[in-house]
């Protein structure tokens, strides 16, 4: 019986297993002169191939003399670099990559300085050794081992973090360009180390101890990933570069106890969902002559993060200066710029956040955006001339304030004093949402009031002026709107429209009065309106009740005058009178849909007519 076996060279590469490859000269990795090896398919393979060792004692230039419009990349096992030995890398042209999955021994020198080399060297494993490593202005190692291990003493170009397990200095670490923190820990340990550009895209760049570190780039966080910064060891961080840009830091980031700005730069980042972020509870000192800038990556003002500073900033001296140009939290009551010049609204649209936990003034009377998530208190008549938004506790005290774009609340908006205080847009954004004026302050109210008022609502002693047309959309528990002791004067020509939630839920129920400056005023009802006050509603202005499905109630504990509508067909949609007292007529009234007399309120006709058909 014969065999039949196959001779192809497909074959024969199948079955081969790994070689030894010895340099023998000078000479590029592809040439077959360069190398003596003990590898069975000698007629197939001249120089190293997937998986192979491979000893050099010559210079070996990892290169070939064909054409360099196409990558080159190998793959091979251990790699041995003798006293005399070296690796070059002179191919110009598009990016060349020695993959070693073994070991790397070099006793000699690995040569990347060719200026037009962009050389990667991956190492796959923990054993690595080089004596001598030039890096040049391209090159680039990564360290892809998936095990705890350190990485070389040596001063790279670029050095690329990435796999499982910690990497650890065993020497002060010096990166000329690029350091990539992919995946994985870079610990610094007890070692200095000095730094251009920091890319954190999914990795820590931990420092456990003391020390320096000079940072003479920018720093960049993945956006969306959880790359992290973490110095607990509190080294000295020098920043003398670019600054912190297109950076999202929601997974942590921590600079440590003392850090310098010795060179004017920018600051902007953020973190998921765009709220500002800290960057440490250190402190921050800017040089003289220095300009810190606070940007963003989102834009300015509410619609991007910032720095949320849970540490003190301060200047050397007169010339330092930090500039807000995106957004800014106080995560504490330390004095910001106690020296040096502090522009909390530089790009004149920029936003300020009380973090927190936080009590204390307000640092200025003048804002763009303002967030208020501790307790803030004013210091003087005060203007934010975009938003308001306040989840903890404001304070107007006895002084004027002024929005003019929507206030968002779900905290408390309190007023012990006098005063004037203008609303643009009401937006109550939780149930716990308050307005608490304990004085009598006037307040004028320009646009549309909506959300759930279940915490409660008091303008003080005043009526509410409505000076533009607006709609307010309230509700309460269970879609019902709870009484507010409140009164609304609607401004000639203007109409205050009352949609609620619906057509019978939410809507307006107030134990004040409603009325107008002249006949002009309007008043809306869209949803259900509850009055409990003797003066008729709309006394002055025209009562609207007929133009969409809707329900009025007049509850009062005692006699209520029930105004007639003034509809182009008058007419109440929904009418019920309930509570106490004689319900009294100041005309005609018609109900078109279901009218409910609930005793032991009674109609005291006055000489008119209720009918409903």
């Amino acid at each position: 019986m014969q065999l039949a076996v196959s001779t192809s060279q497909n074959h024969t590469m199948l079955r081969r297993r790994k070689n030894v490859w010895y340099s023998v000269c000078d000479g590029n990795w592809e040439d077959p002169n360069t190398w003596l090896s003990n590898a069975l398919d000698k007629k197939n393979h001249t120089y190293p191939q997937l998986g192979d060792d491979v000893h050099i004692s010559h210079t070996v230039d990892y290169n070939n003399t064909l054409t360099t419009s196409y990558l080159y990349n190998f793959t091979i096992g251990n790699l041995y670099i003798y006293h005399n030995g070296e690796l070059t890398a002179s191919r110009a042209g598009n990016q060349q990559k020695l993959i070693v999955n073994g070991g790397l021994y070099c006793d000699g020198t690995i040569d990347f300085s060719t200026a037009a080399s962009p050389m990667a060297l991956w190492l796959n494993t923990h054993i690595n050794y080089c004596n001598n490593f030039l890096s040049g202005t391209q090159s680039n190692v990564l360290y892809n081992s998936n095990m705890d291990h350190f990485i070389m003493p040596l001063t790279y170009y670029n050095l690329e973090i990435t796999n499982t397990g910690t990497k650890t200095l065993s020497a002060d670490l010096t990166v000329t360009n690029q350091l990539n923190i992919d995946a994985g820990i870079l610990e610094l340990g007890t070692f200095d180390a000095n730094l251009k550009h920091i890319n954190a895209t999914i990795g820590k760049l931990s420092k456990n101890s003391g020390g320096t570190i000079n940072i003479t780039g920018s720093v960049v966080f993945g956006a969306g990933s959880n790359g992290s910064i973490v110095f607990s060891g509190n080294p000295t961080v020098n920043f003398s570069g670019t600054g912190i840009s297109g950076s999202d830091t929601r997974y942590g980031t921590n600079f440590g106890t003392n850090v310098n700005i010795t060179t004017s730069q920018t600051w902007a980042f953020t973190t998921g969902g765009n709220v500002i972020s800290s960057i440490g509870s250190g402190t921050f000192l800017i040089g003289s002559g220095v300009t810190l800038s606070i940007g963003s990556t989102g834009g300015v003002g509410s619609n991007a993060g910032g720095w949320l500073n849970m540490g003190t900033v301060n200047g050397v001296d007169g010339t330092s200066t930090l500039n807000i140009d995106g957004s800014y939290g106080y995560g504490n009551t330390n004095p910001v710029m106690a020296t040096g010049v502090l522009n909390l609204n530089h790009s004149g649209n920029s936003k300020i956040v009380i973090n927190a936990g936080v009590t204390m003034n307000l640092p200025q009377t003048s804002f763009y955006d303002l967030e208020v998530d501790g307790s803030a208190t004013t210091i003087g008549n005060t203007t934010v001339s975009h938003t308001l938004v306040v989840s903890g506790t404001l304070e107007l005290s006895t002084y004027d304030f002024a929005v003019s774009n929507t206030t968002t609340y779900g905290g408390t908006i309190s007023k012990s004093g006098n005063g004037t205080v203008n609303f643009a847009a009401l937006v109550v954004s939780t149930s716990s949402g308050k307005i608490n004026f304990t004085g009598s302050p006037t307040v004028n109210l320009s646009g549309n009031w909506s959300g759930d008022i279940r915490a409660g609502v008091n303008f003080g002693s005043n009526p509410v002026n409505i000076i533009q047309s607006v709609i307010f959309a309230l509700n309460g528990a269970s879609n019902v709107t709870p009484l507010i002791a409140a009164s609304f004067t609607i401004a000639s020509g203007k109409t205050l429209t009352n949609n609620g939630v619906g057509a019978t839920l939410g809507g307006l129920s107030i134990s004040g009065t409603i009325t107008g400056v002249d006949a002009t005023s309007i008043f809306d009802n869209r949803s259900v309106f509850t009055y409990q006050n003797v003066t008729a509603p709309m006394a002055t202005g025209k009562l609207y009740c007929n133009q969409a499905a809707n329900t009025v109630i007049y509850s009062l504990a005692g006699n209520q005058d029930i105004t007639v509508p003034s509809d182009a067909t008058p007419g109440y949609q929904n009418l019920t009178l309930q509570g106490s007292g004689a319900k009294r007529l100041l005309g005609n009234v018609s109900v078109k849909g279901v009218y409910m007399l609930i005793g032991p309120a009674t109609l005291y006709t006055n000489g008119f007519a209720l009918t409903n058909p």
